[in-house]
């Protein structure tokens, strides 16, 4: 596994409220995703959430979207997000099981392998 940068600390009022929330994730090198765990707090779980990768052109593009149960035990997804490797990834949480949109995410795994050039072939 290859780790992503993690996002910076903020205090709690720098937190954007509401729907949608995103955590961006930027890989140091290619990397070919294979599955996306997550661990919420039940209660505060996003249940719809589009995984985005940017395109050589810079833009996001949606690629999948998982569905989290409201549940607060691990969840593995599987992905397919194509051959191409990516460098940077973003989820965005569209729907929230609280009424307020908050989202309390306790583990966030990206499991896949490091890309090389022989791999293309």
């Amino acid at each position: 596994m290859l780790p992503a940068t993690k996002p910076a600390t903020n205090s709690p009022s720098k937190f954007p409220q509401g729907l949608p929330q995103t955590i961006q994730l930027a890989f140091p090198r290619d990397y070919l995703p294979s599955s996306l765990s997550m661990t919420f707090q039940g209660g505060f779980v996003g249940t719809r959430c589009a995984v985005q990768v940017r395109s050589a052109e810079g833009e996001w593009e949606t690629k999948q979207n998982v569905y989290p149960e409201d549940v607060n035990r691990l969840q593995v997804f599987d992905l397919n997000l194509g051959d191409t490797p990516i460098r940077d990834m973003k989820l965005v949480f569209e729907q929230s099981s609280d009424l307020f949109g908050r989202i309390t995410l306790y583990d966030l795994d990206i499991l896949g392998k490091e890309y090389t050039p022989e791999q293309s072939g």
